[in-house]
C-alpha cells in the first residue's frame, strides 16, 4: 500500500477512535474497525509496484547481487590508471556499501531501490570496460584517441552524486516516517489514557 494511504488511514483512524471514546457511540466504533479493511481493498497495491513488499529471501538475493557488483568494481579499480578516478571509485563503492547496509537495517528501503540497483548494473560494465581498455597500451591509445578521459571522470562524478543523493533520500524517508508516526502516537495518547 502506498505510504500516503497509510497516513490518511491513520489520521482517519485516530479521529474515529477519538470520537468513539468521546461519544461512546457504537456505530463509530464499527466504522473505525471496518475502515482499514475498506481502505486496503480500495487501494490494494499491484504486485509489480516498485515499493511493494518483498520477501526476505528476495531481499537477501538483491543485496547479495548488489554487493557482488560492488566487489567487481573494487576488483577493476586497480586497473584504472588515473589516481583520481581510483579514489573516486573507492568512494563510490564505500557509498554503495553504506546503501546496502541501510537496506539490511531498513528492508522497506530496498523495495524503493529499483533505480539504484539499475544504475549499479549499468555502471559496472562501464568501469570494467574502461579498466580493461586501460590495462593495455593499445587500449590506452584507443581511449586517448576516441574517448576523452574527462568523460570518464564526469561519469564517476555523476555516479557519486547520484548515489549520495539516493542515500540521503533513504535517510530522509526514515525521518519523515518517524515524525509522522510520532505525531500519530502522541495524538492517540492525548485522546485516550493508557490503562483505562
Amino acid at each position: 500500500m502506498k505510504p500516503i494511504y497509510w497516513y490518511i488511514l491513520l489520521v482517519i483512524e485516530v479521529l474515529l477512535v477519538g470520537a468513539t471514546i468521546a461519544l461512546r457511540a457504537m456505530p463509530l466504533l464499527i466504522i473505525a474497525l471496518a475502515l482499514p479493511l475498506l481502505m486496503y481493498l480500495l487501494f490494494k497495491p499491484d504486485e509489480d509496484e516498485e515499493d511493494a513488499p518483498i520477501s526476505e529471501s528476495e531481499m537477501d538475493k538483491r543485496i547479495a547481487l548488489g554487493k557482488a557488483r560492488v566487489e567487481a568494481i573494487l576488483k577493476a579499480e586497480p586497473k584504472v590508471p588515473s589516481g583520481e578516478a581510483r579514489i573516486r571509485l573507492l568512494r563510490i563503492c564505500a557509498l554503495a556499501e553504506r546503501i546496502f547496509d541501510n537496506f539490511e537495517d531498513d528492508p522497506g528501503d530496498l523495495a524503493k531501490a529499483g533505480r539504484f540497483l539499475m544504475y549499479l548494473d549499468r555502471f559496472l560494465p562501464l568501469v570494467e570496460r574502461y579498466a580493461r581498455l586501460s590495462s593495455t597500451p593499445e587500449g590506452r591509445e584507443l581511449l586517448s584517441e576516441e574517448y576523452n578521459e574527462d568523460e570518464f571522470h564526469e561519469l564517476l562524478e555523476t555516479a557519486e552524486e547520484g548515489f549520495s543523493k539516493g542515500f540521503k533520500n533513504y535517510l530522509a524517508n526514515d525521518v519523515v516516517e518517524m515524525k509522522f508516526f510520532g505525531k500519530v502516537l502522541k495524538r492517540m495518547m492525548d485522546v485516550a489514557e493508557v490503562g483505562k
